[in-house]
């Protein structure tokens, strides 16, 4: 018992910081706030509708209904307008799917709709954003910045999940949270990004996916139901 608390309370103890995000300028005018957003608004659908390579800044620029003199009082250039969109974007996704994954509802029959709960979020949530996502991908395979996002990210989601197992799975089953947390995070990922077309034609359709990769992450952090 006194082991279990000790272990809970490094791992909350380390537990890290939600993604960080680009922190959106302070303006004194609201009507400066409102151009900024309806800026990242703007980029956010042009890229995930024709990708990074086809959209130019008079592209953003005319989308929020301003001028390109307009975009460069905010952005410097394209890239740091879409480093901003996918720090925002990435940032959010993360916070979506581990919210609904708290220690205490993995208790019991709970654990099985608390899994399944946040399998859903992922996948619904790489449906909608298919295009930025696409996008993401292929800049992350090209672009240093974009790619140090992507670790950035990826690290975050794996390190908060391994926080978690900690506290909900005994070592005896998951020895290694961190590793567990790669593999979980992995093969979600993976699937997710599969059916929803990210790798090439979907494969099969969603459900059946969802259903099997529920079933694989209950059994393997809760072998003994």
């Amino acid at each position: 018992m006194m082991r279990a608390m000790a272990r809970r309370s490094t791992a909350k103890a380390r537990a890290p910081r939600p993604a960080p995000v680009a922190p959106s300028p302070r303006f004194q005018q609201e009507r400066a706030r409102r151009t900024y957003e309806a800026l990242l608004s703007a980029a956010e659908e042009l890229f995930s509708a024709a990708g990074y390579d086809t959209v130019g800044t008079p592209d953003i620029a005319d989308k929020a209904k301003v001028s390109v003199g307009t975009f460069y009082r905010y952005f410097d250039d394209k890239k740091q307008i879409y480093l901003h969109v996918i720090k925002r974007h990435s940032a959010a996704a993360l916070q979506d799917i581990m919210s609904g994954l708290q220690p205490e509802l993995f208790i019991g029959k709970a654990r099985k709709e608390t899994i399944r709960l946040a399998i859903d979020v992922l996948f619904d949530h790489t449906a909608r954003e298919a295009g930025l996502l696409r996008s993401f991908i292929e800049m992350a395979m090209r672009d240093p910045d974009v790619a140090a996002i992507q670790r950035q990210t990826d690290d975050e989601a794996r390190q908060r999940l391994a926080v978690l197992l900690a506290f909900v799975v005994t070592r005896t089953v998951c020895p290694d949270p961190a590793a567990t947390a790669f593999v979980i995070h992995a093969a979600s990922r993976e699937c997710a990004f599969s059916v929803n077309g990210l790798r090439g034609a979907p494969p099969m359709d969603a459900e059946p996916v969802k259903v099997a990769l529920a079933e694989f992450v209950e059994r393997a952090l809760f072998p003994e139901r």
